[in-house]
C-alpha cells in the first residue's frame, strides 16, 4: 500500500486475472495483475492532455459548489480561478466582473426552484405552502448563496419574476387585484426570504447562546421587560426550523384570508 494512494478499480481481465488500479497522484497509475498467486505490477502515466474547456456553465457549477462549503466572502475571482486550474483573467471573458458573476450564480440558483408542484396546485392556501418551501428548499442546498437571491435596485434577476408568478396567481385565486395584490405579494416575498435568511443566521451554535444572551441581558432590563423575558427562559434555545417555517407560512395565509374577506368587492 502507498501513502496517499487510492484504490479506485477493482475487477477481472477477459482471462480473469483479478486487476486493480491504485492512483498514486494526478499523474500516476500503478496497475496490479493478479494471476495464479502472483502480482505483476504495472506504473502507467497519465495523459497530460487538453484540461476540460472552460465555459460560463463550468464556472457557474464550480462557484455553486463553492457555495455549498465557503461563505459568500471567500469565493473571489481567484479562489474561483484556483479551483478551475486557471487565472482570474480567463474568468473575465465570461463575466463582467465579480458582480456579474453574483448576478448569474443569483440566476442559476433560482432556476433552479421546483415551482410544478405549487403550479398545478389549485387551492391557493397549498399553493401558496409550496411556493414558499420551494423557495426554502433551493436556498438551503446553497445556504452561502442566499445573500444572492435577495433582490438588489436595478438588479432584479429575470428568474425572480418567473419565481413570482405561482404566488401571483394563488393570491388571485383568493381574490386579490390591484394594490392589495402587489402589496400581499411584496409582503409575503419579504417574510419568506426572511424567515430563511433569519433560519440560516441563527444556526445551532448561535441558538444555543439565546439563553445565555437573555440571561446577561436580564439586569440591564426594566422590571416589566424582565419579567417577560424569564417567562421565555425555558423555551430559549431549541427551535425546529422546519414547523417554525410552516408556522410562519401559514400566519401568511391566515393574514391574506383575513385581508380577502374584509377587502371592498
Amino acid at each position: 500500500m502507498f501513502f496517499g494512494s487510492t484504490r479506485y478499480y477493482n475487477g477481472a481481465d477477459n482471462n480473469g486475472c483479478q486487476l486493480a488500479a491504485i492512483k498514486l497522484n494526478n499523474d500516476v497509475i500503478l496497475m496490479e495483475n493478479r494471476a495464479n498467486g502472483k502480482t505483476m505490477s504495472t506504473v502507467v502515466k497519465r495523459p497530460r492532455g487538453r484540461p476540460p474547456q472552460l465555459s460560463q456553465d463550468r464556472i457557474l457549477d464550480s462557484a455553486l459548489l463553492l457555495l455549498q462549503s465557503v461563505p459568500l466572502s471567500q469565493l473571489t475571482m481567484q479562489r474561483l480561478a484556483n479551483e478551475l486550474g486557471t487565472t482570474p483573467t480567463a474568468l473575465y471573458g465570461y463575466f463582467n466582473n465579480q458582480e456579474d458573476l453574483f448576478l448569474n450564480i443569483s440566476e442559476r440558483v433560482m432556476a433552479g426552484v421546483d415551482m410544478a408542484a405549487a403550479r398545478a396546485e389549485q387551492d391557493w392556501r397549498q399553493a401558496l405552502r409550496l411556493w414558499a418551501n420551494a423557495i426554502r428548499d433551493r436556498i438551503l442546498v446553497f445556504p452561502h448563496a442566499a445573500e444572492l437571491v435577495q433582490l438588489r435596485p436595478g438588479q432584479t434577476p429575470a428568474g425572480w419574476f418567473e419565481l413570482t408568478v405561482p404566488l401571483i396567481q394563488a393570491l388571485r385565486r383568493a381574490g386579490l387585484s390591484g394594490y392589495l395584490l402587489m402589496d400581499s405579494v411584496r409582503c409575503i416575498s419579504r417574510m419568506v426570504f426572511g424567515a430563511i435568511v433569519n433560519e440560516l443566521t441563527l444556526d445551532p451554535y448561535n441558538l444555543s447562546l439565546e439563553q445565555e444572551n437573555a440571561s446577561a441581558a436580564l439586569q440591564h432590563l426594566s422590571a416589566e421587560s424582565r419579567a417577560e423575558i424569564e417567562y421565555l427562559m425555558p423555551y430559549l434555545g431549541d427551535q425546529d426550523n422546519n414547523a417554525l417555517f410552516a408556522f410562519t407560512v401559514d400566519r401568511l395565509v391566515d393574514g391574506i384570508e383575513a385581508l380577502v374577506k374584509r377587502a371592498p368587492d
